[in-house]
């Protein structure tokens, strides 16, 4: 008597079928970071991104509806590796941020350059942004407790401009910096900015305070060392 056949697994067979979506759809990911090594974000379709990772057309519609939805995937697919969500320091050690993101955003420059301040990637860091200023300003509130909030965002964009993408650009492709060079000079930027913050005249919310305030550092009597510089004109 023959034994009765083996049953199929069907949890095994709709695990094999998810991984091997997960791996179609990783596959066009990547083929699409590689195009945007040497290649406008301009000049990239579906049906173009199907032939380069070597799937049918259907496939690639079948991942993304359209171009708009692969950038935000795309965008969605290489945030964890550059570690700009990732929790921050303390205020102590922010001007650290560089040293470890730079290397991260040298190993996707080409993707990064191509398209981080491209249209798609700003609406989609704006959805994602919201809750990690929050913990920002939380974060740099202990350096400068007398500011308000409006006055620490201010703050606060040129203090975590020396740790994203564009500046590490600017630094690399503008002003001609090596990834070591522009690693320093991040480091020391955020490091003076901070240092800065406990020194921010507090903010004034009363109108009336605010323009005594500015009337006070405009006026050449207001200060001690204006009184110094006066007399010695009259010398």
């Amino acid at each position: 008597m023959s034994a009765p056949p083996k049953k199929t697994s069907h949890r095994k067979s709709s695990l094999t079928r998810e991984e091997h979506a997960r791996a179609t759809r990783e596959r066009l990911l990547a083929a699409a970071a590689l195009f945007f090594e040497s290649h406008p974000a301009s000049e990239l379709t579906l049906p173009k991104l199907a032939r380069l990772a070597g799937v049918t057309p259907p496939t690639a519609y079948a991942n993304f509806r359209t171009v708009d939805d692969l950038m935000r995937s795309l965008y969605e697919w290489v945030l964890p590796h550059l570690g700009t969500r990732d929790p921050l320091p303390p205020p102590s050690l922010l001007h650290e941020l560089p040293r470890g993101r730079f290397p991260r955003f040298a190993l996707y420059q080409g993707l990064l350059r191509a398209i981080w301040t491209s249209s798609s990637w700003s609406g989609h860091r704006s959805c994602t942004r919201s809750a990690y200023v929050d913990a920002a300003l939380e974060n740099l509130r202990s350096v400068a407790p007398h500011l308000d909030n409006r006055t620490l965002l201010t703050a606060l964009g040129p203090v975590m401009a020396f740790s994203y993408p564009p500046m590490w650009q600017w630094l690399r492709d503008v002003i001609g910096m090596s990834e070591e060079e522009a690693e320093q000079a991040a480091v020391w930027a955020t490091r003076s900015l901070v240092a800065a913050l406990a020194s921010t005249p507090p903010s004034v919310q009363d109108a009336g305070k605010r323009a005594a305030y500015n009337r006070e550092a405009a006026d050449p009597g207001a200060s001690p060392m204006t009184a110094v510089r006066r007399t010695k004109k009259k010398r």
